[in-house]
């Protein structure tokens, strides 16, 4: 049901003209967001088969070294303009459905949100996403049921 919804006409055009719009850079492939339409309405039934099949596989992400103030770099991934469609096709069906179970005070990667604000709702996102990421590398299920638990944060903690 999920995949029907995702996979759905104007779920896509509206990815679509998302990614589009935010004209972000190239990845890997050199493909701009200007020609995203072009190239999915040209190779769509093939894009949609694979993704069906569960097949799909995206590209490797552009490596890219965002300079600090400090004088350190933060290493930025950029995926391919058809990579960002389909994430953003994802985003749209299954952020709803997820951001409802989220911590009111949870502020990380959430639309109308900032989590450039001071205390623990910062610290616990990052470590959210660390641990993620080491979820991903070592396949750790412990991990994983810890990320998926609820997170109850006492207001009085709050800076």
């Amino acid at each position: 049901m999920l995949m029907e919804q995702i996979l759905s006409r104007g779920n896509l055009i509206t990815a679509l003209k998302r990614v589009e719009k935010n004209k972000g850079s190239h990845g890997v492939d050199g493909m701009s967001s200007q020609d995203l339409r072009f190239q999915v309405s040209s190779e769509w039934t093939a894009m949609k088969v694979a993704l069906l099949e569960g097949t799909y596989e995206p590209q490797p992400v552009r490596r890219v070294e965002i300079p600090k103030p400090d004088g350190g770099v933060r290493l930025l991934g950029i995926p391919n303009v058809t990579d960002r469609f389909i994430q953003q096709a994802i985003s749209q069906i299954l952020s709803p459905i997820y951001d409802v179970t989220f911590s009111e005070h949870s502020y990380g990667f959430r639309p109308n949100r900032s989590a450039h604000i001071k205390g623990l709702p910062f610290f616990c996102c990052t470590m959210a996403i660390v641990l993620f990421r080491q979820s991903m590398l070592d396949n750790s299920k412990f991990v994983m049921s810890m990320l998926l638990r609820p997170v109850r944060i006492a207001k009085s903690t709050m800076a």
